[in-house]
């Protein structure tokens, strides 16, 4: 088991990821994400982060193993998504604009001199779609009202008001940018 002794709240734990990756049960205090990311004898277990609550957990799973080898089965059968994946929905969001290496350092300045490099080899502009701001407002608010709806943390009342107010921000922001291209101030 890997024990996860946060008393402040983590927006996300690359440990706790990496645990679960290699099939480690997680026993992670019941605050922030851990409270999001784990279900209570499912893919982890939980505790309120006082020292007697960390003791009874660790005392029943020493005494009952077999809740720690059923974690280990699920943790076995768990999706995991890629780099690849998680770059790719970064990308998504916040699409890059075309760069060139080579362009970018013959470009280069020092001192509002331009500088010539040497030695630079040919580099082939990575073209990538650029989005329009209001595109990456909407899809960054459909991530967050999936991860807001999803959050077993929030009552339901809490939920409805946060996705309500991330709605009327989106549109906002969408007409924002539209009246900006337009020229309106």
């Amino acid at each position: 088991m890997g024990l996860l002794l946060s008393t402040l709240p983590e927006t996300f734990s690359y440990t706790l990821s990496e645990l679960m990756f290699l099939g480690v049960p997680p026993v992670a205090t019941k605050i922030g994400s851990f409270a999001d990311r784990i279900e209570h004898g499912v893919n982890g277990f939980l505790y309120e982060p006082v020292p007697e609550s960390l003791f009874k957990i660790v005392r029943e799973l020493f005494q009952q193993e077999n809740k720690l080898d059923q974690v280990r089965i699920n943790l076995s059968q768990m999706d995991y998504r890629s780099s690849e994946e998680m770059v790719a929905d970064y990308h998504c969001l916040f699409p890059l604009s075309t760069f060139s290496s080579r362009e970018y350092a013959e470009n280069s300045t020092v001192s509002g001199q331009k500088k010539k490099l040497t030695g630079i080899g040919t580099v082939s502009p990575v073209s990538l779609e650029t989005r329009p701001f209001s595109v990456i407002i909407e899809r960054f608010c459909v991530i967050l009202n999936q991860k807001i709806s999803h959050t077993p943390r929030l009552r339901q009342w809490e939920k409805y008001l946060l996705l309500a107010g991330t709605r009327s921000i989106s549109r906002l922001l969408i007409k924002v940018t539209k009246l900006r291209r337009l020229g309106v101030k």
